[in-house]
C-alpha cells in the first residue's frame, strides 16, 4: 500500500488482529483494501453495501455475515441436526475449512 498498490485479502486472521491499521493505511495511501472474501464471502454484501446502496444511509447492519455459521445453523434450525453433524458436513462439503476456528468461534 505504501507503494501504491491496492491490497487484496482473504485472511479473516490478518484482518482480525490488523485490520484497523491496513484501513488506515490504505487511505493515506489512496488505495484500495478488498477483503470481502474473508468476509461473507459467500454472501457479497460488502460490495452491495460499498456500491449498490451508496446513496443510502445505512446505520448498521446486523446479522451473521458468514456463510459457515449460516450454513450450519439454517440446518441445526432447519432439520434438527447437531451442531457437530452439521460442521462435519460443512467441512466436508468445502463450505468450513479444515481448522473453522474463525468461522465458529468468531
Amino acid at each position: 500500500m505504501a507503494a501504491g498498490k491496492p491490497v487484496v485479502t482473504a485472511n479473516k486472521a490478518l484482518l482480525a488482529k490488523h485490520g484497523m491499521a491496513l484501513a488506515a493505511g490504505a487511505e493515506a495511501s489512496g488505495v484500495a483494501l478488498d477483503f470481502e472474501a474473508a468476509v461473507a464471502g459467500g454472501i457479497p454484501i460488502v460490495k452491495t453495501l460499498r456500491e449498490a446502496l451508496v446513496g443510502n444511509r445505512i446505520a448498521r447492519v446486523s446479522g451473521i455475515l458468514n456463510g459457515t455459521c449460516n450454513y450450519i445453523l439454517t440446518r441445526m434450525a432447519d432439520e434438527g441436526l447437531s451442531f457437530e453433524t452439521c460442521l462435519a458436513e460443512a467441512q466436508r462439503l468445502g463450505y468450513a475449512e479444515a481448522d473453522p476456528t474463525f468461522d465458529i468461534d468468531g
